[in-house]
């Protein structure tokens, strides 16, 4: 299913009926025919999406928002893609849950921002299942309450090669700025994260299953994470935001500028912690800052070697003044040099150890007298 709206698309419901409350009318009609006074027997719930349940989202001319209506965006396809060609997409709903399968991928794709938690007091939660598909209600398994399962013993992903998307191309991916809380983005495969501006104070978790899974964090200005204060003016204790990378793999941290962390929990790899499914070897982290352009050979040249007179200019002629003169005194031949000794070099020294060993020095030459001994003796 595809919808394309000209201006803001606003989304308030996309759900699966199946899993929706019976109605009123419905209820009641229960009660006329059949003198039911408890509803309980009728109030269950079961998916029908597929692996190939998909839903398309787009806006030519303005934003992409999900509305923060609670209970009509809990539940939905496994494959989400949401493009604001002129604007931003904006997730305002308190939960977003994707139901599990092989194939499915998330798009979060924006001209300008990816806005989480635009829904008031409550933290904004966007989730991309791992459960376990045989434990969540189904049509001949309906239940009452349709409850987080636990994780696949094989996990959902395996074989999947297609990362997630999440793409700010002039914006930033951000928590809204004045949020009282942090949005919280939880990944069952590699995903990208591209923002032309910052990816800020974000609470991502990805989880990598193949040995050669890249995920990749990519900004045009900084990776930041603010400080928190608590009331006293101290760092908050309890900062809740992190990048978190389960399984093998690597995940890599580029921002033209800065990576700032602030108070936040860091950056983990935490391996098969979280899921026992996964490997337990750790992904690599890998960060860089302050990619952006090439290096600014005109401002070394300007610092370094511009201006007169120049201190380091001074210093680098006073080094290599020393190097040139160290080479004019070495030898300038390769070949052996004859270092001669002069006559009277040495004169006592040798007079001495002649007379220590009990020869006389002829002509008072003591250097002569050494020369013409015996190399035997």
């Amino acid at each position: 299913m595809n919808w394309v709206a000209g201006g803001t698309l606003q989304v308030g419901e996309l759900i699966d009926p199946t899993v929706v409350d019976l109605s009123d009318s419905q209820l009641t009609l229960l009660r006329d025919i059949f003198g039911i006074q408890s509803t309980a027997d009728f109030d269950n719930r079961f998916f029908t999406y597929t692996e190939g349940s998909r839903v398309g989202l787009g806006s030519l001319g303005g934003d992409v928002v999900f509305s923060q209506q609670p209970g009509f965006l809990d539940f939905l396809p496994p494959s989400l893609t949401a493009v604001a060609y002129g604007g931003d997409v904006i997730v305002g709903a308190p939960r977003l849950d994707f139901f599990p399968a092989a194939n499915s991928t998330l798009e979060l794709v924006a001209r300008d921002n990816v806005t989480g938690n635009d829904s008031g007091s409550v933290g904004t939660r966007l989730r991309q299942s791992d459960e376990d598909r045989s434990l969540l209600p189904s049509v001949d398994r309906p239940d009452i309450v349709a409850g987080d399962a636990l994780p696949a013993p094989v996990p959902v992903h395996t074989g999947d090669a297609v990362p997630n998307l999440i793409i700010a191309r002039d914006g930033s991916i951000r928590t809204r700025p004045d949020a009282p809380d942090f949005w919280t983005l939880e990944f069952a495969k590699p995903t990208l994260l591209q923002a032309g501006t910052d990816i800020s104070n974000l609470a991502v978790r990805v989880q990598q299953i193949a040995g050669d899974a890249l995920s990749s964090f990519r900004a045009g200005r900084d990776i930041v994470q603010g400080e928190l204060r608590d009331p006293t003016g101290r760092f908050a204790a309890n900062d809740r935001r992190i990048y978190e990378i389960a399984g093998p793999g690597a995940a890599e941290f580029f921002a033209y500028r800065d990576i700032s962390l602030g108070t936040s929990a860091g950056i983990e790899s935490i391996g098969n912690a979280r899921n026992p499914a996964l490997s337990g070897a750790g992904a690599e982290l890998r960060l860089l800052a302050g990619t952006g352009g090439e290096p600014a050979y005109d401002r070394f040249i300007e610092v370094y070697l511009s201006g007169e007179p120049s201190a380091y200019r001074d210093e680098l002629n006073t080094v290599l003044a020393e190097i040139d003169a160290a080479r004019a005194g070495f030898p300038a031949s390769s070949e052996k040099t004859d270092l001669t000794i002069a006559p009277g070099e040495y004169a006592g020294e040798l007079a001495e150890f002649l007379a220590d060993n009990g020869i006389a020095v002829v002509d008072d030459d003591p250097l002569g007298t050494f020369r013409s001994l015996d190399r035997a003796v």
